[in-house]
């Protein structure tokens, strides 16, 4: 019927929904080159070259390292900083973006965290140059090309018009697998060597500084746990592209966010026990989504409709969730921030009371009045005197609540 084939295609396109919902996920947390954009301004381009293009992205950081070290030399395009003195300008620099960086730190850090963002976009482009796939031609149309006639090949699958069969190509395929290894795998451990060479010779402080991106939020003995994220996504996008059966690509995946979801109940990396929560559901949901990918490899799910709208939905519904606690945490954690910058603000400030008289000096007094302690003269017997009165020598009045007023209508602090 009408029903069931409509159910039999939307079971086969369900894999490829949930691959472009997590690839659009994917684009949201990191950086990648629009390639609709790219081909309509270059339509001559080849797919090599389109490829060196990808390859060559973490150059940006180069350009924006020297912008951003341009900024700082000028105290953010400060117009009138010739009229400062070189300590002025120093002090000023630690008030902009740069907040004082030396040049090498700007340029570490301007390619570090453009190669960070880039990453599965570059590890995804290099499998694409090295993935071939198999065509079956069929019987040929004429008994006398039999000799000549080769009814399966192998081509490209990011482009069929390249077959993988060709001289060039097999000059070329090397190309993609070298930019794997210096991206996929020397990335990470480049920023962590790097990590831990700036904190041996320059000190703990100056390494977080400098790698503040990689490692804020962590533990002090986790902080690069980052590292391990990065090798998660490798090991996933390498079993999503390189295992062609389905169900034995499925299990891969599966090992892979098992491992991690482990590591993470045993660890707690975030130094915020809320950022561990939800590190662990979303794994969790990610764990409980991939099994019920296993399901569509039974008959059930081939001829029971119900089923197939049953875990579509249930998979829906486990997103909500995550979505949903997410959005709870963030707010959450907004309104605690505010509380405390507002608490906080309570307890440095200072009230200056004005007496009466136009020479008395002025008096600071904490907010917390638990913690004032008015001025007492040692030579001086205070137990003749009202308490309202500070000194014998000072019988001034009582202040008033109208002086604190006028004070702090004026915003003295």
């Amino acid at each position: 019927s009408t029903q069931s084939t409509w159910v039999s295609e939307s079971q086969k396109k369900l894999p490829l929904a949930v691959l472009t919902f997590n690839e659009g996920a994917t684009s949201v947390a990191g950086f990648s080159i629009p390639t609709p954009s790219f081909e309509c301004a270059f339509p001559s381009a080849t797919l090599y070259e389109k490829f060196f293009v990808y390859m060559s992205a973490p150059c940006l950081g180069i350009l924006i390292g020297i912008f951003f070290m341009i900024y700082s030399y000028t105290v953010g395009f400060e117009s009138k900083r010739f009229l400062l003195t070189e300590y002025q300008k120093q002090r000023q620099r630690y008030h902009i973006l740069t907040k004082g960086k030396q040049a090498w730190q700007i340029f570490l850090i301007s390619f570090m965290v453009i190669l960070f963002f880039f990453y599965p976009t570059l590890i995804k482009q290099c499998l694409s140059m090295s993935y071939c796939t198999k065509v079956d031609f069929g019987e040929p149309y004429s008994l006398e090309y039999n000799d000549n006639y080769q009814r399966y090949g192998n081509y490209l699958k990011a482009d069929m018009s390249i077959s993988c069969d060709s001289d060039r190509y097999r000059h070329f395929k090397s190309v993609p697998t070298l930019f794997l290894l210096v991206y996929g795998i020397g990335s990470p451990i480049m920023m962590i060597i790097g990590g831990v060479m700036v904190g041996m010779f320059l000190g703990k402080q100056i390494e977080i500084e400098t790698f503040a991106f990689l490692v804020s939020g962590y533990k002090d003995h986790l902080r690069y746990w980052e590292i391990l994220v990065m090798f998660r996504k490798l090991l996933v996008i390498l079993s999503v592209s390189y295992i062609t059966e389905p169900f034995f690509r499925q299990y891969a995946v599966i090992w892979v966010i098992t491992f991690v979801l482990v590591l993470q109940l045993i660890f707690q990396p975030f130094a915020n026990p809320v950022c561990n929560h939800l590190e662990k559901v979303s794994l969790l949901v990610l764990y409980i989504i991939t099994n019920i990918g296993l399901l569509y490899d039974f008959n059930a799910f081939q001829t029971i409709s119900s089923l197939h709208y049953g875990a579509l939905v249930l998979i829906f519904i486990l997103q909500a969730i995550v979505m949903s606690f997410f959005v709870l945490v963030m707010v959450r954690d907004f309104q605690k921030n505010v509380t405390n910058m507002i608490e906080e603000h309570n307890k440095i400030k200072k009230t200056v009371i004005k007496s009466n008289f136009a020479k008395r000096q002025p008096t600071y007094i904490a907010a917390d009045e638990e913690n004032y302690t008015p001025f007492r003269d040692p030579k001086v017997d205070y137990s003749a005197f009202p308490n309202n009165i500070a000194s014998p020598i000072d019988p001034r009045p009582p202040l008033s609540i109208t002086d604190v007023e006028s004070v702090e209508s004026n915003s003295v602090l």
